[in-house]
């Protein structure tokens, strides 16, 4: 277990505000454990950190917006060890609260003072001897409803920030090993349905809905990565019209849970707003038994569905592996 407080720098990344409004600073809190190697996820990830991030961070110079608080749970992957110390990649999505003028007609960042945050975080912990270690590193984080409330562009911004690393109990180095498995089979089918939600109007008591369905092939590469292609189907825009799309999608695979990073294209005639492409960053769950430690069968998942650094909307997804 590690105790991790930390500083942080950055700026908003949109078009909506001035160059001058952009600057943010922040104090950071992680609380970070080691995995022991209980479970064989853990083992074929090379012994991820979990953890719960707690940051707040103040706009000094923009009118609208005061502080942000952001309670992000995460998981942190080692992803090349050296002599020196350790790089490592971690994702989380959590929640923030923002104060502010957020009713103004004159900011378009956001809808609603509770929000979604997702990160996206890279860093290098210098390796010592003690029980104190550095790490630095950047982020990028999103925050918004996800379209739910007001249109609104949300708040993306990149922040660079350096942390202590304190271990009470020092540090743990022997973890149980498994034997490594190769998934049995390598291609799958899924066929799957989401429905997403934006533009909720709370006098008419009434929300805009877009009701998908995909196909998708998937390429199982090892018992922690697998990559699908194919075709999402759905309505929308503001005709309302049947709007196909070419949809590609990477799956991290972690026990019974993955998470989801896909890019779409749309076919035909391209969207009014943020151009022909759109992305979409989820999880879901897969409550079978594994199958050589590999997630198949029924999910149930939600999705933050983006054109560009713009939301979308928010998504409840199910879906069927083969």
């Amino acid at each position: 277990f590690s105790l991790q407080p930390g500083l942080q720098y950055g700026k908003i990344i949109s078009s909506t505000t001035e160059n001058n409004e952009n600057r943010q600073v922040g104090f950071v809190v992680n609380l970070n454990r080691q995995t022991a190697g209980e479970s064989y996820w853990q083992f074929d990830h090379k012994y991820p950190q979990v953890g719960l991030e707690g940051a707040v961070r103040f706009f000094p110079e923009n009118p609208f917006l005061k502080s942000a608080f952001t309670l992000i749970p995460y998981l942190e992957f080692n992803i090349w060890k050296t002599s020196f110390g350790t790089l490592q990649i971690k994702h989380g999505t959590g929640l923030a609260y923002v104060t502010g003028d957020l009713k103004s007609t004159s900011q378009l960042l956001l809808g609603s003072q509770l929000n979604a945050a997702t990160m996206l975080d890279a860093g290098y912990q210098f390796k010592s001897q003690s029980v104190l270690e550095l790490k630095i590193g950047a982020s990028v984080n999103h925050i918004s409803n996800g379209n739910l409330i007001q249109p609104n562009a949300g708040l993306n911004s990149w922040l660079t920030y350096i942390n202590l690393v304190y271990f009470p109990k020092n540090k743990q180095n022997a973890r149980p090993t498994f034997v490594r498995q190769l998934p049995g089979k390598r291609w799958h089918l899924r066929l799957g349905a989401g429905l997403g939600f934006y533009d909720y109007q709370k006098e008419e008591s009434h929300i805009q809905h877009n009701f998908q369905v995909t196909t998708m092939a998937f390429y199982q590469h090892s018992t922690r990565f697998r990559t699908g292609v194919g075709l999402e189907v759905g309505k929308s825009g503001s005709a309302n019209r049947i709007q196909p799309a070419a949809y590609l999608e990477e799956e991290v695979l972690i026990g019974h849970m993955v998470t989801r990073y896909g890019i779409g294209v749309y076919l035909g005639q391209s969207q009014p707003v943020g151009g022909r492409a759109y992305e979409k960053v989820g999880i879901a769950w897969y409550p079978a038994p594994l199958k050589s430690h590999i997630p198949r069968g029924f999910s149930i998942g939600t999705n933050i569905k983006a054109h560009g650094f713009r939301a979308a909307h928010v998504e409840i997804t199910s879906g069927f592996l083969f």
